[in-house]
This record gives C-alpha cells, sequence and structure tokens, in this order.
C-alpha cells in the first residue's frame, strides 16, 4: 500500500506511513457481487377453475320457464 500524503511503499498490514508517520486508512475489501434476484415460479398456464356441481334436485329459471310454457301450450291445444 502506498501511502497518499509521500507516496512511500508501505506493508498492506501498516497502520501509519513509515516515512511521513500519517495515518493510513486500510484498503477495505470489495464487497461481494450481489446475486440475481430471485423470481418466484409461476406455472406456465393458470389452472382452469373448477366448475361447481348444481345440486340434482334443484331446476333452474330457465327449466322452469320452459315446464311452464308447456303446460300453457297443453292447455291452449286442450
Amino acid at each position: 500500500m502506498y501511502c497518499p500524503n509521500c507516496g512511500t511503499p508501505n506493508v498492506d498490514e501498516a497502520r501509519f506511513c513509515a516515512n511521513c508517520g500519517r495515518p493510513l486508512t486500510p484498503m477495505a475489501a470489495p464487497p461481494p457481487p450481489t446475486p440475481p434476484p430471485a423470481y418466484p415460479s409461476y406455472p406456465a398456464y393458470p389452472a382452469p377453475p373448477a366448475a361447481i356441481p348444481r345440486p340434482a334436485g334443484a331446476a333452474g329459471p330457465i327449466r322452469l320457464l320452459g315446464l311452464i310454457t308447456l303446460g300453457l301450450s297443453v292447455l291452449v291445444i286442450v
């Protein structure tokens, strides 16, 4: 290590310059390289939503409307 004041070479462990006596600042080790950020793994495609099963006995509004229309048609024909 060289003295920043007079330029005299000194041993790396020296705390003061051997020529002028000024304090030497130790050279800090370079910081370790930062690792690349870790990205969370996601599936390539999202899973399709699960179908919600309907109870067997439940009639939907379209089925109910169809039954009413069928009943009225039978009454009109007879």
